[in-house]
């Protein structure tokens, strides 16, 4: 599924490589299909991109030659670690993390792995969710649901399924994170539920020289989109 403001962040990652940190938050760079996490030093693919398939089916293409190469699960520590630092609130033992009202917010991090549940509405009813049900968009439900790669406690034929939701219905904001959502069997399939899948960087071992900025919300990407046409039109006018 192609993620909200899929082609304008693709036009300015140049741009955001530039531009300098004032956040303690992690440093964020999207590339399109997966993202970049520069302080753990890996990368995420979208989880759209694996949608409606199972864990056995995923597992078995990680492989050289598979559709996966190159990548593996992510484990619910470096599931909770990412949401941690990106939110400013670490994992709750119990259950879902409350995330309302942090800045970020995870609707960011909904954005760059892609709505699994517009994914599943969008292959059903050839629209978001939030589209069929009225809202505008944003502005009603989206979460992304993708399996883990532990095995749930005396099950090895199950793994957990991680979630990041974002809900702001009828003006009411209710966002969470929770590495064990639900379970799923390792052969079954859901339109709603793909894979997080990791694999390590090049930000791990070679740094960039440059200081990175943080993919926090759209408007960031807005004024970065400002300002670099300001400049291709500053150019235009020069040639």
């Amino acid at each position: 599924m192609k993620k909200p403001l899929h082609n304008l962040k693709s036009l300015i990652t140049s741009f955001i490589l530039l531009a300098s940190a004032s956040s303690s938050q992690s440093a964020i760079i999207d590339y399109g299909n997966y993202f970049s996490d520069t302080s753990s030093g890996l990368d995420w693919l979208d989880v759209t991109a694996s949608v409606n398939r199972s864990y056995n089916d995923v597992f078995s293409q990680l492989a050289p030659g598979g559709d996966f190469a190159g990548w593996r699960y992510a484990s619910s520590k470096e599931f909770n670690t990412l949401l941690s630092s990106w939110t400013g609130i670490a994992a709750s033992d119990t259950g879902r993390t409350l995330t309302t009202g942090t800045t970020p917010s995870v609707d960011g991090l909904v954005m760059l792995f892609g709505s699994t549940l517009d994914s599943r509405w969008i292959s059903s009813f050839g629209q978001t969710w939030d589209s069929q049900r009225g809202f505008a968009e944003g502005e009603g439900i989206d979460f992304t649901l993708g399996i883990l790669s532990e095995p749930v406690t005396n099950a090895a034929n199950q793994r957990s399924v991680g979630s990041i939701w974002d809900n702001e219905r009828f003006g009411t904001t209710i966002d969470f994170y929770n590495a064990n959502h639900r379970q799923v069997f390792t052969d079954e399939m859901h339109a709603d539920i793909g894979s997080f899948l990791v694999r390590t960087n090049s930000y791990a071992n070679n740094p960039p020289d440059g200081p990175v900025t943080n993919v926090d919300e759209p408007g960031a990407f807005i004024l970065l989109a400002f300002g670099l046409t300001g400049i291709i039109a500053v150019r235009r006018q020069k040639v």
